[in-house]
């Protein structure tokens, strides 16, 4: 019998009890596609004559049962990074007071587009609306899925064919290779840079401005800083040329606030902000630790046109981001019910040392060592959180990391001079005896 003769027939391994104990909880159709799938696999060893082939049923429904595993592929996961909005694992914790929301909410149907006074359609930013309106004093309000998107909706709308003046220092790139320079001309604006790198003076926007210029533009440089010879316009100044010229103002504020820690200072510096322009745009997971979202804030007359779009269709937010949203602004409106976000980052550090000398105490391991983590999300780089941490020396770094990776739930540290880092501000209270475990088994 040659090789490809050894291998089972798809019907062969569908009559196998392990098989038959998959298709409890998985259809038909979809064991056959992993079933094929693996047989393939061992077809190509055979074509390039690998010694790994191996056509004994064990093994092949051994290769399935793996692959099945991997399903979901989105999982829970435990940050014992102390980073509150790391990138990688989803920035903002959405929290329990948003999740049982989102339950009661949205596990039937909803009024995202019914006005229940009149019975007629309704506007699902409308939701929103009062929300905004009043932690922000905004005129009007506009929301699409995310940043990004609102800077492109903006742009498109007010600046096509017409010129756009940012300062050379303000032309950032975020994650994935976002380059506020591409997005200005994406649309056919043109992009008039002012300044240089390092300084940029009110004369320099007072002399590029011409008949051609369709806004004034403000970037808050969220992942990255200057310091040393540096100067920058302020938005006070910046809103002043704006009255005298009559071309509206645009920042994108991205996260600009966060960095105090505190909500109500952000809230304060963003309506600062919001006073002084046309239109203003931000991130609703890094500055108010909701879902991810672009929100568009500003004069009605500037923000009304936008809502009429075209692109606003394709950009608009779906309910699950709406009603995500609406739980978010709620925590910072009810009294004692911050959002996980603002939980996190204002978690007193002594709370941080007692939880910290527990867990110390069971695994009867570890140096505790004060430190700092970065908040994450490309926000505020400078900003640090005061945080305390449990240092832990495995035999194996790299194995004790792959096994961490490979636990249920995975969980992610941080890694410092051979050491595993747990830092408990982003851990759960309800998430500390599983992390617990998963040390003990890392650390034997």
């Amino acid at each position: 019998m040659n090789g490809y003769q050894s291998l089972p027939s798809v019907d062969a391994l569908l009559t196998d009890p392990r098989s038959q104990e998959l298709l409890k909880k998985w259809k038909h159709a979809w064991l056959v596609y992993h079933l094929r799938a693996v047989l393939e696999e061992e077809r190509e060893k055979l074509r390039q004559k690998s010694p790994d082939f191996d056509p004994q049923v064990e093994h092949l429904l051994d290769k399935v049962e793996k692959r099945l595993a991997g399903f979901p592929s989105l999982v829970p996961l435990i940050n014992a990074t102390g980073v509150p909005l790391h990138t990688n694992v989803g920035r903002a914790p959405f929290g329990e007071a948003l999740m049982d929301h989102l339950k009661h909410t949205l596990s039937g149907y909803s009024n995202l587009e019914l006005d229940l006074n009149t019975g007629k359609r309704g506007k699902r930013g409308k939701h929103l609306e009062g929300y905004l309106s009043y932690l922000f004093g905004a005129e009007s309000i506009h929301l699409v899925n995310n940043n990004a998107a609102a800077v492109l909706l903006v742009l498109s709308h007010y600046a096509r064919g017409k010129e756009v003046i940012l300062s050379r220092g303000e032309l950032v790139e975020i994650g994935a290779s976002f380059r506020i320079p591409d997005i200005i001309t994406f649309f056919d604006a043109k992009l008039k840079e002012v300044g240089t790198t390092n300084r940029t003076h009110l004369s320099d926007y007072q002399q590029a401005v011409t008949e051609e210029t369709a806004l004034l533009m403000k970037v808050h440089p969220s992942n990255f800083y200057m310091e040393g010879f540096t100067k920058e316009v302020t938005i006070a100044e910046l809103s002043d040329l704006s009255k005298e010229t009559g071309i509206p103002l645009y920042e994108d504020a991205g996260s600009l606030g966060l960095g105090s820690f505190d909500f109500e200072d952000g809230r304060k510096v963003l309506e600062e902000h919001l006073s002084l322009v046309d239109v203003l745009t931000f991130s609703g997971d890094k500055l108010l630790g909701g879902p991810q979202c672009g929100i568009i804030l500003g004069k009605k007359e500037f923000v009304e046109p936008l809502k009429k779009n075209p692109l606003s269709r394709v950009l608009r937010a779906d309910k699950l981001t709406i009603a995500a949203l609406e739980a978010t602004l709620l925590s910072y409106l009810k009294v004692d019910q911050p959002s996980a976000l603002e939980a996190m980052i204002q978690m007193p550090e002594e709370e941080l040392l007692e939880r910290t000398k527990r867990l110390q105490e069971a695994l009867g391991k570890g140096e505790i060592i004060s430190g700092v983590s970065p908040l994450g999300g490309g926000a505020h780089p400078r900003v640090r959180l005061p945080s305390v941490k449990l240092a832990l020396r495995p035999d194996s770094l790299s194995a004790a990391l792959r096994q961490l990776r490979e636990h249920v739930p995975p969980i992610i540290v941080q890694v410092e001079e051979e050491r595993l880092l747990i830092d408990l501000r982003t851990v759960l209270p309800s998430e500390e005896p599983v992390l617990l475990q998963a040390l003990r088994e890392v650390l034997v």
